[in-house]
């Protein structure tokens, strides 16, 4: 969408360009998520879509065609799908398009722990393609049931990192802060060499104003993994606000 944008040069593009898009969506769908049986008929909503959006919203412009924008978005290769496809924007994060995300968010917000629900669930908290907005979106729609099929995942692997962030996460945004301490204590005890888990438990300890505890874990975080530069960075906030905290 920035290449569309270029009016607007001098502030955050792709924030203007997310926003810009989150407004034609919601006023042409009606509603900021979407679930289509197939990617047919994906196609066929975004092929009424993308003329509309043209002319509303860039009528001057020149060269500008449907094809070009459904590509942009990265909507094409969804298309030959014979799954359903879910379709949901944010004003902040832009688009997001995931194979089964209906039944997904259907599972988050209704705890439903059948094998098959868990590895619908496991492969969008592992899927890097995944935004954590959408996750925690719709985690926040019922945390209660969120936090079941998190430990549901758990259970049946306690070593999930993915499935350990998430409800790291999700402790923390319902205030469950001595749940997320229990939480971090049970996978270090399993993995107590892990300089990741470590080092997101000295920042958690920071945020509940631990300093010693919290030191201690930086400094062995570092000590395990010295080239990691973002448990450097981290550890230098940390003393910084040590500092602070001590004047």
């Amino acid at each position: 969408m920035e290449d569309f944008m270029h009016e607007f040069d001098d502030v955050n593009m792709k924030q203007v360009a997310n926003a810009f898009f989150y407004a034609a969506f919601t006023e042409f769908f009606g509603t900021d998520s979407l679930v289509f049986e197939s990617g047919a008929a994906c196609e066929s909503a975004f092929n009424r879509f993308a003329p509309w959006f043209i002319e509303q919203y860039f009528p001057e412009e020149e060269g500008m065609d449907s094809h070009e924008l459904i590509e942009s978005l990265g909507l094409s290769e969804y298309f030959l799908d014979e799954c359903e496809i879910g379709v949901e924007v944010d004003e902040l994060e832009g688009i997001f398009i995931g194979v089964m995300y209906g039944r997904f968010k259907e599972i988050i917000r209704t705890g439903a722990t059948d094998d098959d629900s868990k590895n619908l669930v496991k492969l969008y908290l592992a899927d890097l393609h995944v935004p954590a907005y959408v996750i925690y979106k719709n985690a926040a729609k019922n945390a209660d049931n969120a936090e079941k099929i998190f430990k549901a995942i758990l259970e049946d692997q306690p070593l999930d990192l993915n499935a350990h962030h998430f409800l790291v996460e999700l402790f923390k945004h319902t205030g469950q802060f001595e749940e997320a301490r229990k939480e971090y204590q049970r996978l270090l005890k399993l993995i107590p060499e892990d300089a990741v888990i470590l080092h997101n438990y000295a920042v958690f300890l920071t945020e509940m104003e631990e300093f010693e505890d919290a030191r201690t874990l930086f400094e062995k975080a570092i000590e395990l993994d010295p080239e990691e530069e973002v448990f450097r960075y981290s550890y230098e906030n940390f003393l910084k606000r040590l500092g602070r905290e001590v004047s």
